[in-house]
């Protein structure tokens, strides 16, 4: 019987360069009518021939230059305006709803809210991805959000393989981490449109960017410098903002990315596409890892955050104590000093400022401000400072003439 697991099979195996003689004996060994296969190939094939957005016919001597690649992603972009901007703005909508979402001191609540998050996110951007890739069939809003749905774990296992790729990279004397950026940059459209998913389909974005590297990589950092221009004037519109409506500001900046990040999405898919067809004809070859191989680099994937995690929350905690340090020693030397302008001037400083002994007022660590000195008369005063543990450590008149 011909259902949609054989036909989602065929077509994968397909996309992978698999030859049909080869899914067809596979299939054979494996139970399968040698009529239901006959016919699941002769419905893809007229599928494929009847596709609104077959790229068969399509030919390409070069990857179009940038112009042409914004201009392609802007019909896209407009053709299906209304779908793109209400998931971007539903994936905007989660961060928005998770930073105003009061933070519990309960770890288990904590992770569960960064957990609902997460899913949301990868299902809502899965969905953005379908929308772009068959936006010729009109895909709605809603089957993209079903097939998303299927996805989220995929999606999210490759943002972390990228990320991971690309963080290492860098550290590693910058270059490879650019190598990486431009090598594994289509992994998205990798995953949602051909089904291929983790490590197969980091190999498979660098098997469509090789030969092109530095025509890809001129394009993305053009593509990514008017990202970068659209924030910066989104940045000056909202610097415009009077300080009475200034509650609107985040607002602005919210609905700008919603209005432009489809758009520049959309141009990865257009590089994507282009490669794809220039490709055609090239075979790919699968790298089949054995289980033991995925499993030491899954694992090694995993704790390569977990390593930089903790060092990173290391390095925090040794800054904090290093501010404290710095905070009780200003306020120590404030204290002195306030001791000394006392016994010459009978009284104590309006500010901080007329504190001579003073090389310059002191200003907390993290927040560059000045700590919180408070001039209450004459021969009375209140200086405080506040610690990472927002403990507030204070001194007064009376602590100094108590020798505190």
């Amino acid at each position: 019987m011909i259902d949609d697991n054989l036909l989602n099979y065929i077509r994968r195996e397909l996309t992978k360069g698999v030859s049909a003689e080869l899914v067809k004996n596979a299939l054979l060994e494996n139970g399968w009518d040698k009529s239901d296969i006959d016919g699941a190939f002769l419905i893809i094939q007229k599928n494929n021939s009847n596709r609104s957005n077959n790229d068969s016919g399509e030919k390409l001597d070069k990857l179009p230059d940038v112009f042409e690649i914004i201009k392609d992603a802007f019909l896209i972009y407009k053709s299906r305006f209304f779908a793109l901007i209400f998931l971007q703005a539903l994936a905007i909508a989660v961060s928005i709803i998770y930073d105003i979402v009061p933070k519990s001191e309960n770890i288990i609540i904590t992770v569960f809210v960064w957990v609902v998050m997460i899913v949301f996110l990868g299902w809502f951007n899965g969905a953005l991805f379908y929308t772009i890739i068959e936006w010729k069939n009109k895909l709605s809003v809603i089957s993209a959000l079903k097939k998303s749905f299927k996805k989220i774990l995929s999606f999210w296992w490759l943002v972390l393989l990228y990320g991971v790729a690309v963080a290492l990279g860098t550290m590693l004397f910058v270059i490879p981490g650019i190598l990486s950026f431009v090598w594994f940059g289509l992994v998205m459209f990798v995953l949602f449109a051909e089904d291929i998913k983790g490590i197969e389909a980091m190999r498979k974005s660098k098997y469509y960017v090789e030969g092109y590297f530095w025509g890809v990589f001129f394009r993305v950092i053009f593509i990514l410098a008017l990202a970068f221009f659209t924030g910066f004037v989104s940045g000056f519109i909202t610097a415009l903002i009077p300080g009475e409506i200034g509650v609107y500001k985040n607002l602005v900046i919210d609905v700008i990315l919603i209005l432009t990040a489809p758009l520049w999405g959309t141009t990865y898919f257009i590089i994507y596409k282009s490669l794809k067809i220039l490709k055609k004809g090239v075979v790919f070859e699968k790298n089949k890892l054995s289980k033991t191989k995925v499993a030491a680099i899954s694992f090694f994937v995993l704790l390569i955050p977990f390593i930089m995690a903790v060092v990173f929350t290391s390095l925090g905690v040794a800054r904090e104590k290093a501010r404290d340090v710095k905070r009780n020693f200003d306020l120590s030397e404030v204290q002195t000093s306030l001791s000394s302008y006392y016994l010459q001037n009978g009284r104590y400083p309006s500010s901080l400022s007329e504190l001579k002994s003073l090389k310059e007022v002191p200003v907390d660590p993290k927040t560059k401000e000045e700590y919180d000195y408070q001039f209450l008369s004459s021969n009375s005063f209140k200086f405080c400072i506040e610690l990472e543990s927002k403990e507030e450590k204070c001194i007064t008149e009376k602590s100094l003439k108590a020798g505190k």
